[in-house]
């Protein structure tokens, strides 16, 4: 693919590659039905797509359901499968790797670990990626040569699971809570109980649940309501996202986006 070019139909060469990726792992951006997006440039409308590529290489490993998506105009920080290495935490394979660039040093470049090089008891190594938006033609790499960890600013891993007391420590407090278009505040407080309020009312509680953990979802009962939340695993200060699902609405889910008051 030639993510830098338009072929005869109007489209960039490859655009069903593209497709694919960005359906999947940037639902937000719209494409339209006759695939505008893809009948643009990278950097002339379609944007960027390496941060992009490097989700949808991960949900191709966990499941889009483990990893999320990328958010419009946000940084891999707000994916909510990933963290942040801490300061002596090396990268393995899979992991993902951000650095700055020449031609643009605050957006950067993201790459996808395929292999660390280097004595696992020394700071010094290099890595092979894989990388998405790169080449001379804006399109999708494999490893050539090893790149020195050096080079590269942050390093984010796959979160795997949250357990119960991590996550009630992350959800104590107030949140501001839509659902479908309809908004709300819920108030989380100890032994996993949750409430919510009008948010024109909020210190009136119009009802009560209980939330617990299961696998990579926390689950939301609500009592007296034929209604359940799941909310994508680890819990995010700030766009978190997750599903509701009603008996009465049979099988349709309303998206939930979620931040911290």
């Amino acid at each position: 693919m030639r993510a830098d070019e338009l072929g005869p139909d109007g489209k960039l060469v490859g655009w069903e590659v593209l497709d694919r990726i960005f359906s999947q792992a940037a639902p937000g951006f719209v494409i339209g039905p006759q695939k505008q997006l893809f009948k643009q440039k990278v950097g002339k409308g379609l944007p960027h797509w390496c941060g992009i590529f490097a989700v949808w290489a991960s949900q191709a490993a966990r499941g889009t359901e483990n990893v999320g998506t990328w958010p419009i105009g946000g940084p891999l920080d707000h994916v909510p499968g990933f963290r942040r290495l801490g300061k002596g935490e090396r990268p393995q394979r899979g992991d993902v790797g951000w650095k700055p660039t020449e031609r643009d040093p605050v957006a950067g470049h993201f790459v996808v670990v395929r292999e660390v090089i280097g004595s696992a008891d020394s700071d010094e190594f290099s890595v092979k990626a894989v990388e998405g938006n790169s080449g001379d033609h804006s399109e999708i790499r494999a490893p050539d040569q090893a790149q020195s960890g050096s080079v590269f600013r942050i390093w984010y891993s796959l979160f795997v699971g949250q357990d119960q007391a991590s996550a009630r420590t992350a959800l104590e407090g107030k949140w501001t809570v839509r659902v479908g278009w309809k908004p709300w505040h819920y108030q989380f407080k100890g032994a996993e109980q949750v409430t919510y309020a009008d948010p024109q009312d909020s210190k009136t509680v119009l009802g009560t649940g209980s939330w617990r953990i299961l696998g990579h979802k926390l689950k939301i009962q609500w009592n007296d309501l034929d209604s359940w939340e799941e909310w994508d695993l680890p819990v995010a200060r700030k766009n978190q996202v997750g599903g509701w699902r009603s008996k009465k609405t049979g099988g349709r889910t309303d998206r939930i986006e979620a931040n911290k008051l």
